[in-house]
Order: C-alpha cells, then structure tokens, then sequence
C-alpha cells in the first residue's frame, strides 16, 4: 500500500510538471496543436498511448476472456488502418496545414461542407463522452482498489489529474504525457510479464487463433482497421507532425 501511494503520488508530481513547464511561453497553436512540430518520436508514442486508453484496454482484456489469443486479430486490423492511413497522411497533414483545422470535424466542415462537419461533430461528441465515461469508471476503480478510498472520490481524482495538466497547456502537454505514459506502460508490462513467465498455465485452446471463428475474425480485422481511421484523435495528432513525407 505504501509502495503504491509512493508511486501514485511521483506519477501525479511528474505529470503536473509536465503541463506547468509545458505551459510556459505558450502560443494559442502551441495550445491547440502543439504548433504542428510533433516529431516523429513523440507522435509515435503519443498515438500508441492515446489509442491504448483504460476503455480499449477493459474491452481488449474482455474479447481476451471470450475468445483466448485469437482476439489478437483486433490488432491485425489496426495495423491495416495504420496503413491505410500512412497511404494519405502526407494528402490529408497537407490540406490541414491549408486550411490551419485542428480537429477532424472542423478538417471536414471544411471539406465537405457544414451538413457533414455538423454530423462528424455530433457522432464524434457523443461518443467520446461515453468513452471518457468507461474511462473515469475504470480509473476509479483502479484507484478505489489500490488505496482505502471509496469510488466516488477516486473517480474524481483521477479526472482532476487529467484535467490540471490539460488547462494548463492543452496538447502540448497531451503530448509530453503520452510519451511519459507510454514508458510507464512498457516497463509495467515488461515487468508483469517477466514475473508472470514460467507461473502461469494458458490452456491449448485459448492458443489457437482461429478459435473466435471466420465470421468473428473478419468482424475483428474491420473493427480494428475502421476504429484507426475514424480516430479523430489520431487524426488531430497527424495534423501537429512536423512534416509528413509522401
């Protein structure tokens, strides 16, 4: 308990500090889209964090449960939309830059007119709502269960951690967040995995990758490639790389 609290309360310190140094000598582009001079690096690590959230997470641990290792087909789909969207990511980074859009809804208001940036802004608000929802439920939880506070508080905690470093920089601490998370996430996973190895039994059955059948794994390799290009968060962070080659 002591050992969690001390590594709960370092990871609130550093991210604090990210957004109040990230915060510092800040433009309104700087606010919005980091200036759209994101690295390749940072762009990296920020789509991989942003994408893997606690709601993807639950929901990827679920289809684990039900259907053993062939749930990684999921995987094989985001992969195809990753290259779906590598293919126009210098057309689409190009046209942003034109018409200076910081979201996806504004970048097709633009495109296809208001009828369908009104639409992509109503569809898209409702369903990040839902998902900052699964998030807060999932991030009070996680806190409820690590320290002797009921749910409610944790609930409230975990959103005034992400809210504090999102006012006072806005992307670009989104940013620098993402790449700090990501690290955490990778030795936390390295580190579970390494000590799990050799200490648990995964049954035959749950190995085989074909186990969900046909029907499921075409479903599976849709899901994850549609859920990649209708990311408009992954949209936003193309629009702040520095350069996109063609």
């Amino acid at each position: 308990m002591i050992l969690s609290g001390i590594f709960f309360a370092l990871y609130v310190v550093i991210v604090v500090a990210i957004g109040i140094i990230s915060s510092r000598k800040e433009s309104e582009e700087d606010f919005m889209i980091a200036e759209r001079r994101v690295g390749g690096v940072q762009l990296a690590a920020t789509m991989s964090a942003g994408f893997f959230d606690s709601a993807v997470l639950s929901l990827y641990v679920a289809y684990l449960y039900e259907f053993g290792f062939s749930a990684i087909w999921i995987f094989v789909g985001i992969i195809l939309g990753f290259l779906v969207i590598r293919r126009f990511a210098a057309r689409i980074k190009a046209k942003a830059d034109e018409m200076k859009t910081y979201s996806m809804p504004e970048y097709f208001f633009r495109v296809l007119g208001k009828k369908n940036g009104l639409m992509f802004t109503i569809i898209l608000a409702i369903q990040f709502f839902l998902f900052l929802i699964v998030n807060f439920i999932i991030s009070g939880k996680v806190l409820s269960a690590l320290f002797p506070i009921s749910y409610i508080p944790a609930v409230i905690i975990g959103g005034l951690i992400v809210l504090t470093y999102l006012l006072m920089a806005g992307f670009k601490a989104v940013i620098r967040t993402d790449f700090f998370q990501l690290v955490i996430t990778f030795v936390l996973t390295l580190t579970v995995g390494l000590f799990l190895f050799g200490r648990t039994h995964i049954p035959s059955t749950d190995l085989n990758l074909f186990q969900m059948g046909a029907g499921n794994l075409i479903g599976f390799v849709i899901l994850g490639a549609m859920s990649v290009m209708v990311a408009p968060d992954l949209w936003q962070r193309l629009f702040a790389k520095d350069r996109v080659q063609p």
